[in-house]
């Protein structure tokens, strides 16, 4: 009887929340008789369940007049992050901020005064983090190449991973290995065709991953490091491939009509990664190495990024191309629910990027019209709620 009273009262529960649909969040306690035991026991299901029109105010991380910042990178810790701001005479510098918990953001210049050896930069892109340090795509000023530096981001000065006595020539679309600190997965675009490299600091040496007809980009490491899928384009049409270090060749993923381009790796292993038929319209898949399926359609396109999610791979976050522009949309992995989430005061959403640390879900992204964007930054914790009804442990 006391598993029939606990159904009967989550289904009330249900009605009272689909009747009383207000915004904010509804909290509904059920009580249940344990039967079996012959004795009452407090047995509370607690439901948190947002509901009603969901929004959140941005606070600005950063915001300058003729500048458009891009690429918002989290750090581990949930706090600082990186990003690129294009300056004059077509230079791009970076910036770290901290991110306070009540939103305010401290910015401090990356590697402001250049190298260790006095040398500036004129480009430093695409920022990742590399254990506690900005890693980043830098070009020397008067130089014609672009290298691989690392430096920290409270304003001291950047090193380069690996010199030209390990690999020549310009280097790009870099992934760091998180299970093996310092193994680096690029792109040696001096190669004719742009072909991937994995550099492993142990030995001090980079060697060709998986070389084949095609130019390669967008690699990134499962979670357990032992493989890279990336995506090759041949002929016009990118597909996914997934090379395993174990065994040596690489292996097509995903290919097919129009294009399948950077990928992302859930914590499961479960691969996200945009898609598009006529080069307009996109998609976010996701694959298990076998089927795939659609989870978010007619995306907007990333300017450079691929899918964003929680670092817990329970949520995907993406901005749709309509009806608003100021929609946060995250897809449930758990059960498919689609969030959607107003960014009050901001339009134009774009390059979204999740953080998660101490129980709080942060969000990054850029917003406004090309020349007049800013970087912004909301806390969506209370809106992402794992499925409606989650069982507590019964109390004595």
């Amino acid at each position: 009887m006391a598993r029939s009273n606990t159904r009967l009262y989550a289904a009330s529960a249900l009605v009272v929340i689909a009747l009383f649909g207000v915004a904010g969040v509804l909290v509904a306690k059920l009580i249940a008789r344990n039967g079996d035991a012959g004795s009452t026991a407090a047995v509370a299901a607690e439901v948190v369940v947002p509901t009603g029109p969901l929004a959140v105010t941005p606070t600005s991380v950063f915001s300058e007049v003729g500048s458009d910042p891009s690429a918002p990178s989290w750090a581990k810790n949930g706090r600082l992050l990186a990003f690129e701001v294009p300056r004059a005479f077509g230079t791009v510098k970076l910036f770290a901020a901290e991110v306070q918990d009540d939103g305010r953001a401290f910015v401090t210049a990356v590697a402001p005064d250049g190298t260790t050896q006095k040398q500036r930069f004129r480009l430093m892109q695409q920022p990742s983090w590399f254990g506690t340090e900005v890693l980043f795509e830098g070009q020397i000023e008067r130089s014609a190449v672009r290298r691989i530096f690392r430096a920290p981001p409270n304003g001291g000065a950047a090193l380069e991973v690996f010199d030209a006595t390990v690999v020549e020539g310009t280097l790009a679309d870099v992934a760091v290995d998180s299970s093996m600190v310092g193994r680096i997965a690029f792109v040696n675009h001096s190669m004719e065709d742009g072909d991937l490299f994995l550099w492993d600091p142990r030995v001090g040496k980079a060697k060709p991953i998986d070389p084949a007809p095609g130019i390669e980009h967008s690699p990134v490491f499962t979670p357990d490091g032992n493989s890279l899928v990336y995506a090759r384009e041949v002929a016009g049409d990118d597909d996914l491939w997934q090379v395993d270090f174990r065994k040596g060749k690489g292996t097509l993923l995903v290919g097919g009509t129009g294009d399948q381009i950077r990928p992302v790796v859930l914590p499961d292993g479960r691969i996200l990664f945009l898609t598009s038929v006529d080069g307009r319209t996109w998609d976010i898949a996701i694959t298990n190495g076998t089927a795939v399926n659609t989870i978010a359609p007619n995306v907007k396109l990333p300017a450079r990024s691929g899918p964003a999610f929680t670092p817990d791979g329970l949520w995907v976050a993406w901005v749709g191309t309509e009806p608003k522009t100021n929609m946060l949309r995250f897809t449930s992995m758990t059960d498919g629910r689609l969030v959607q989430i107003e960014a009050l005061g901001v339009s134009d959403l774009d390059e979204v990027r999740v953080t998660q640390k101490d129980g709080m879900t942060k969000v990054a992204f850029v917003a406004g019209p090309p020349g007049a964007r800013s970087l912004y930054a909301a806390e969506v914790s209370d809106y992402l709620v794992p499925p409606p009804f989650t069982a507590a442990a019964p109390s004595p």
